[in-house]
């Protein structure tokens, strides 16, 4: 289909600081260690189990984290956004939505 020539882009999760992601939430969770830790010891982010287990973050198998502490991903994803637009959190986007985002306002 030649009129559609530029108008589809596939952007998937990329290797960031040595790790491959597999999902958005645990590309989200390797960029956004620090910033992470904090928001969950100030109790600020949401469709989280096993919450005391971010702790753990930087000796662990992020896939691994992410299985055992994401319970809501929708509520998750709504809680980083809510931090983000209200200035109580700085987070990294990772690479490849950042990518997707560029080529999209192009």
């Amino acid at each position: 289909m030649p009129w559609a020539a530029g108008c589809v882009k596939v952007a998937y999760q990329t290797e960031e600081h040595g790790y491959q992601a597999r999902s958005f939430e645990d590309a989200f969770i390797n960029s956004n260690k620090s910033e992470l830790k904090r928001a969950c010891a100030e109790s600020e982010v949401l469709g989280l189990k096993n919450k005391d287990d971010i702790e753990e973050i930087d000796t662990v198998n992020i896939f691994e984290l992410t299985d055992r502490v994401i319970d809501k991903k929708s509520d998750f994803a709504a809680s980083l956004l809510y931090l983000g637009l209200t200035g109580k959190a700085d987070w990294v986007t990772p690479e490849y939505i950042s990518k997707g985002l560029k080529w999209i306002s192009q």
